[in-house]
């Protein structure tokens, strides 16, 4: 700038209360030199455009966005320090402009300063933490860590939502709805694109602000229990946002997911959930080992809400991996305890899940089925992104099928449709494309289709591409097709009707609720029934060209958005609800049945197609995690809460099934009931039966105290362990025939009736079985 003022001179002049706001009279002529740099930079003639902006800025200081444009085009022409010069003086005028500390984030970087760029894009991040590149880069620079610090409390907010938040929680009416994530951090650990379960958690992350936006002042916060240590911990929904905005857009490379992982995790933050609040889990709760903290939770008055997304683990175990299957089985009945309500994705799966309530629990809880968006989310694809490999593919016609890679998704029938399709009428067949990953029992068809050659080169198969890839070739398909076997939604036929694509689609579970009669549908058995309406489909272009006009003109989408509002709105109503009993479970012991603690016994409960009564919830504080035979006290006082259908103040017998740990030869522990204390010595570790009696309080509620006395202690390889117990069970005292059928339970054989009618043995002596 020869001969002119020096950018320290413009930049002192442009300090705020400097009198540079004021416009000369030649207005014309400043604007004249704006859009020569304009111009200039557009052709980017980076030295022209930092002439033209600089004169420009001699005569108008006071442009914070001419200042930045200065600064771009200063950096573009390696001009670094007039360019860092420039930025300076933008953030004089106006620190709170997040682009600003962005670009000087990429001059730092430029530079080689690390640790500055770090500080500008931390600082840019904060002022806008959604869709704002400075993630990236933050990442990029291995300091995702460093991001949780740098922002403030609320932040995740609008000033005007957190006010409402505010408003609502004064006014007893903010209750907060705690969505886990575990389930999705896990499975992006592992994986760089969302699959079925993990996209419906990931959609409510992203709509959770509107949904706040709108709501009365609840508040939705993104968490990670902590079930082994029973706490709760916030992370920032920005970032979690910003980590699934990654993974669709595709920008998902190992190393920077694992980073934007770190990030979040960086900002974990205790938090305690008050009464009126909400826990929801939308992922695979069968990922978890012990559920005691939904218990405890229960007990403080937080609503317990699971989302159900199928129960193929129960109906179709022969399509699920038998560990997840026994995982699942385990944790469901669990659940089933502890949750205030149950939420389902279709009208179908809340079908299953009330005749499994009502054939194999004892207790019923409200059901509500929350369908599921039918669309993926990207609409504009922005064709400059898409994989060149997709544009090439679709150049030819194809027919897509989207679904995970697995035995139930029954690929095979599809090819074995393919191969007849191309014996008959060769070259005039369509491709045929799969996207989705490798899952289970995969073996056999990765053999077949080696063995054909991928059908002769006309198979193509993607694994896990991001969002954008999958909306353009949903575009650019003739069809979709979905052969599953059996499915709880089926999220890839509501995308392909979403774009305007017709579907053809297997006729079982919930995929017709889905489609309806926009939709034709084939027996998955029945490999001739596919053939005909596959064959049918392609032979007739203007039917097909029909269907899809019908589609358009018929089908109504339902927006990810509109899902999120529906089911946040359904927790808000029941967590605004004072007519239910929160503090309880749902777990009640029948009055003349043994109910055991352990998962060993949930199998022979099924087998014997008896109802899957469990003490399991019953156990309260001082407790270990559940095992196969039982429980472990991990506390000298141990307690337990039974429901039970008695009325108040009835006089009840309670029945113990203890033991000791192995290197507890001799110990005692006193039973109290209700207060009533019943003292038990000659405690070993072969499991006894043992009685004590007290009175029902409140609810039918029998609440009991172990209190482990001698004879216990911790032992170096164990830890630290007291009573430890297998079964329970009730009976009033006044009902003979509910204890002798007990009695017929606990002893091999039976009991004889004038043995069993002593008054010792059904007074609380112990009962000695192994």
């Amino acid at each position: 700038m020869e001969g002119k003022r020096s950018i320290q001179d413009l930049w002192a002049a442009a300090r705020p209360g400097r009198g540079i706001f004021r416009k000369t009279p030649s207005d014309s002529d400043h604007a004249d030199l704006r859009r020569a740099g304009d111009r200039a930079r557009d052709a980017q003639r980076w030295s022209e455009a930092t002439t033209c902006y600089s004169k420009y800025l001699e005569q108008i200081p006071g442009d914070t966005a001419i200042w930045v444009q200065f600064g771009n085009c200063s950096k573009e022409a390696g001009q670094y320090k007039q360019a860092l010069e420039a930025y300076d003086a933008a953030l004089a005028l106006d620190d709170a402009t997040a682009d600003t500390h962005l670009q000087k984030g990429h001059l730092l970087k430029t530079m080689g300063r690390r640790d500055d760029a770090i500080a500008s894009y931390l600082r840019s991040y904060e002022l806008q933490p959604n869709g704002n590149p400075a993630f990236d880069e933050l990442l990029r620079l291995d300091a995702g860590t460093l991001i949780g610090a740098a922002m403030r409390e609320g932040d995740d907010l609008g000033v005007q939502a957190q006010e409402r938040i505010r408003r609502a929680a004064t006014s007893g009416d903010g209750a907060t709805i705690y969505l886990d994530v575990t389930d999705l951090i896990d499975y992006l650990r592992v994986n760089i694109s969302l699959s079925g379960i993990q996209r419906v958690v990931s959609n409510l992350i992203v709509c959770s602000e509107e949904f706040m936006k709108s709501s009365n002042g609840s508040r939705v916060r993104p968490v990670l229990p902590d079930f082994n240590g029973s706490l709760v911990y916030a992370v920032r929904l920005s970032l979690i946002e910003q980590l699934v905005a990654m993974v669709r857009e595709g920008r998902t490379e190992r190393p920077m997911l694992d980073r934007a992982i770190e990030a979040v995790l960086s900002t974990k933050s205790l938090v305690e959930l008050n009464p009126g609040d909400t826990l929801l889990i939308a992922g695979a709760f069968w990922i978890y080992g012990r559920y005691d903290l939904l218990n405890q939770l229960r007990q403080h008055g937080v609503r317990v809400t699971v989302f159900i997304h199928d129960l193929l683990q129960i109906t179709n175990p022969e399509y699920v991996e038998a560990a997840v299957t026994r995982a699942f089985r385990r944790s469901f009945v669990d659940v089933l305890y502890v949750s205030s309500y149950i939420l389902t994705n279709s009208k179908f799966v809340a079908g299953e899940v009330e005749r499994y309530l009502k054939q194999r629990m004892n207790f019923s809880i409200p059901t509500i089925p929350v369908t599921l968006g039918t669309e993926l989310g990207m609409r504009n694809v922005r064709l400059t992104s898409v994989n060149p490999e997709y544009l090439e593919l679709a150049t030819e016609e194809y027919v897509l099928c989207v679904a995970t890679i697995e035995i139930r998704k029954n690929h095979i029938y599809v090819v074995k449709i393919w191969e007849r399709l191309i014996e008959e009428f060769g070259g005039h067949v369509p491709n045929l494309v799969f996207v989705g990953k490798w899952g289970w029992e995969i073996d056999q068809l990765q053999k077949y289709l080696a063995s054909s050659d991928y059908l002769g080169g006309r198979l193509y198969i993607y694994n896990e591409i991001p969002d954008n890839d999958l909306a353009f070739l949903y575009q650019h398909c003739l069809f979709t097709i979905y052969p599953s076997f059996a499915e709880g939604w089926g999220l890839p036929v509501g995308e392909s009707l979403g774009y305007g694509k017709p579907s053809v689609a297997s006729k079982v579970t919930a995929i017709p609720e889905i489609g309806g009669p926009l939709c034709k549908y084939f027996d998955p058995l029945d490999l001739e029934d596919g053939y005909a309406v596959v064959s049918a489909t392609l032979s007739d272009r203007p039917g097909l060209a029909a269907w899809a006009a019908r589609i358009e003109k018929q089908f109504e989408p339902k927006t990810w958005n509109d899902f999120c509002s529906e089911l946040f709105g359904v927790v808000q109503r029941y967590g605004r609800d004072k007519t239910i009993d929160h503090s309880r479970n749902n777990s009640i012991v029948e009055i003349g049945e043994i109910a055991p603690f352990g998962s060993a016994a949930l199998p022979l409960l099924e087998e014997k197609s008896q109802k899957m009564v469990t003490a399991r919830m019953t156990r309260m504080s001082g407790w270990h995690g559940l095992e196969a035979w039982g429980c472990w006290a991990a506390k000298r006082r141990a307690t337990l809460k039974v429901n039970t259908r008695l009325a108040p103040d009835t006089d009840v017998m309670v029945y113990l099934h203890l033991r000791t740990p192995d290197w507890a030869e001799v110990a005692d522990c006193t039973i109290k009931v209700n207060g009533t204390s019943t003292f038990v010595d000659g405690l070993g570790p072969v499991p006894r039966w043992h009685t004590a009696t007290g009175t029902v309080s409140d609810g039918g509620v029998v609440d009991i105290t172990l209190v482990s006395g001698k004879g216990f202690f911790q032992s170096a390889s164990d830890g630290e362990r007291y009573i430890g117990i297998l079964d329970l069970a009730v009976a009033p005292v006044d009902d003979a025939a509910a204890r002798l059928q007990l009695l017929d339970q606990i002893v091999p054989g039976g009991v004889p009736r004038a043995d069993a009618s002593s008054g010792m043995t059904l007074a609380g002596a112990p009962i000695a079985t192994s």
